[in-house]
């Protein structure tokens, strides 16, 4: 069974479909009214039952699609390993990779799983998809992702992340300087109804909780009419959204 510990009020379907914990919206849906999905222990058949921060929600893991990792081909990545232990290891994922497979990918094409099951397989450890990725960056962002070694592990780890004991910072070059030096953006954000690859805060549907502050660490303002100001911002992320820092920034 994949478990999974609520950090913001949502619907059940929704939470399910977010951050790749199911293929889609549809398959969470079908799975919740045929009784394999609990809240607390309990089974709930309600697709549009709302979660509160602290449910733990738990779902067969035949329902998932994830296979107990039985598709997920080892291969050699050459990926950083930048911190491990007993229970844990920290890569450095790189840009334009995605770390697990999902609708619109090219068959055959490899993901940030791939290469930790070649690292699990070299360590002589059992991998299971659906109990070793403890959250996710996007595809086109490189930093460190957290990768449980045991399934306690990742159960461990992900209670720690919905209770916010743990701190992800972000560093961002944009273009142009913002206006307060230090700030708070609260803006929920959701999928974009003229584009639903897309999310934005404008004209969004589903729209979910969402903050970050920023701080400007540097900044270069243009001396000339061809020259364009630019800063630099450190970014920490009180919720974990689909391309959050891309979309608060440029909005």
């Amino acid at each position: 069974m994949s478990c999974w510990l609520v950090s913001l009020p949502d619907r059940l379907d929704a939470f399910l479909a977010a951050d790749g914990r199911m293929p889609s919206r549809a398959r969470a849906q079908h799975a919740i009214e045929h009784g394999l999905v609990s809240v607390n222990g309990e089974v709930v058949r309600k697709p549009a039952h709302r979660l509160q921060e602290g449910d733990q929600v738990g779902v067969e893991s035949t329902s998932t699609g994830a296979d107990d990792g039985k598709n997920i081909a080892p291969a050699d990545l050459n990926l950083e390993i930048l911190y491990e232990d007993g229970s844990c290891m920290t890569v450095n994922k790189p840009a334009g990779i995605a770390v697990h497979p999902g609708a619109g990918m090219a068959p055959g094409e490899m993901t940030l799983l791939n290469g930790v099951a070649h690292l699990f397989t070299k360590r002589n450890i059992l991998f299971a998809q659906e109990s070793v990725l403890v959250h996710r960056l996007d595809k086109d962002t490189t930093g460190c992702l957290l990768i449980a070694k045991t399934p306690a592990a990742h159960l461990f780890l992900q209670e720690q992340f919905g209770r916010r004991t743990i701190k992800k910072t972000y560093l961002a070059l944009v273009a142009g300087i913002p206006k307060f030096p230090e700030a708070t953006v609260d803006a929920p954000i959701g999928r974009s109804t003229s584009d639903r690859t897309h999310m934005t805060v404008f004209h969004a549907t589903g729209t979910r909780e969402a903050q970050t502050t920023y701080r400007i660490l540097a900044s270069c303002p243009g001396s000339d009419s061809k020259s364009k100001n630019v800063a630099l911002l450190e970014c920490n992320l009180h919720t974990g959204r689909t391309h959050q820092v891309r979309v608060h920034l440029s909005s």
